[in-house]
């Protein structure tokens, strides 16, 4: 199976509270969960809290050329294969090798399910709801 290496500089928790508040990141996270579950590989790193996993090659380069904002950017086997998007989950169970029959097996994830951007709650950060005193950019 080949490994997927996502690459992105969406960070993963403005406030430390461990919500994610980028919709499109959550879902990702969801879906490598269970291409993961399927016996896939999916890495995940972050610009702002691993800058070292972005100075090898390819993602070095890419960033170099087109530059931070153009990611997320994906890697199957150390080639990018995407950029501007995180993938889906078909695609990556595709780049993973996964059977079709392997992919009718993940559970899918309904919409309604998936966590919004934002707190789950006013009290999952310190600020007590007030987030003009704190980081978490849910002002």
């Amino acid at each position: 199976m080949s490994t997927i290496t996502v690459y992105d500089s969406v960070p993963q928790s403005h406030c430390g509270c461990g919500t994610d508040h980028h919709a499109e990141l959550t879902t990702f996270k969801f879906e490598a969960a269970a291409i993961r579950a399927a016996g896939g590989t999916v890495n995940h790193h972050n610009f702002e809290e691993e800058p070292m996993a972005f100075m090898a090659s390819p993602i070095g380069t890419f960033v170099a050329d087109k530059g931070v904002h153009r990611l997320p950017a994906v890697a199957v086997d150390g080639k990018i294969v995407l950029h501007g998007r995180y993938p889906k989950r078909e695609e990556m169970a595709e780049w993973a090798g996964l059977s079709e029959g392997e992919l009718a097996t993940l559970v899918a994830i309904p919409q309604e399910t998936l966590p919004m951007a934002g707190h789950a709650s006013l009290d999952a950060c310190d600020c007590g709801g007030d987030h003009s005193k704190c980081d978490c950019g849910h002002h």
